[in-house]
């Protein structure tokens, strides 16, 4: 009998799981019907049940093997034979950039055993996704379960905290400005130039510092309206 490889079967049911959960997760937090959220859920384990059933009928020991979405090589998934649970791993021209199997635990024992080769593939390319720029403006989008005030307050509130952070991130890059220019030679024509930089630069980072630092404030006063108006 010729034989049919099906890793390409199984990869795609494995993506759908995934997709399946974080829909799960995504109408959950949006505050969705809960009997919606568990259809998605009950989809995603007959998938994954599929999955794993066909798993056993491959030949070979990986049972993924996709490109990587945001960088060259490959990402697998592949079981060890002996043990019957999954690992995962990044190769890169035959370099292993990442490989679970090779991971030590704290208990002395190796590998994370996945029992799952879609949960597998789920980590591995959620490892391997490029950190994501904070969401500084939250969609404005109405659902049944939607507050304006608590949504206003909400971001608002994020708003407040992000300058606040940079106005902190910008009061050390100041202080150390300074604490540099304390080491500088005055007698020296480097050391005078040095100064005079620093100097220029401390002086616009704490007047930015200063400015952010008041607009987190008025932020900060806009909530406390906002909440006090609401009864909140």
């Amino acid at each position: 009998m010729n034989h049919i490889d099906i890793t390409s079967a199984v990869t795609t049911l494995d993506l759908h799981t995934i997709w399946l959960e974080c829909l799960a997760e995504s109408m959950e937090r949006k505050g969705m019907d809960s009997g919606d959220v568990e259809q998605a859920r009950h989809h995603a384990r007959g998938l994954d049940k599929l999955s794993k059933n066909l798993v056993d009928f491959m030949p070979n020991d990986t049972t993924h093997r996709i490109e990587r979405p945001y960088a060259s090589g490959v990402i697998e998934v592949y079981r060890e034979p002996e043990m019957g649970w999954y690992e995962w791993r990044i190769m890169d021209g035959g370099t292993s950039l990442h490989d679970t199997g090779t991971l030590s635990n704290e208990d002395g024992t190796v590998g994370c055993k996945y029992g799952s080769p879609g949960i597998a593939l789920r980590d591995a390319l959620n490892h391997d996704e490029p950190p994501r720029k904070p969401t500084l403006v939250r969609r404005i989008e109405w659902l049944p379960t939607c507050d304006a005030i608590s949504d206003n307050i909400d971001q608002v509130n994020l708003l407040a905290d992000t300058v606040s952070g940079i106005a902190a991130e910008l009061a050390k890059a100041s202080v150390n400005a300074k604490d540099q220019r304390s080491t500088r030679n005055a007698d020296h024509a480097t050391g005078r130039l040095a100064m005079i930089y620093l100097d220029e630069r401390a002086r616009l980072t704490d007047e930015l510092a200063d400015e952010m630092s008041a607009t987190a404030e008025r932020l900060r006063g806009i909530s406390h309206r906002l909440a006090t108006d609401s009864g909140a």
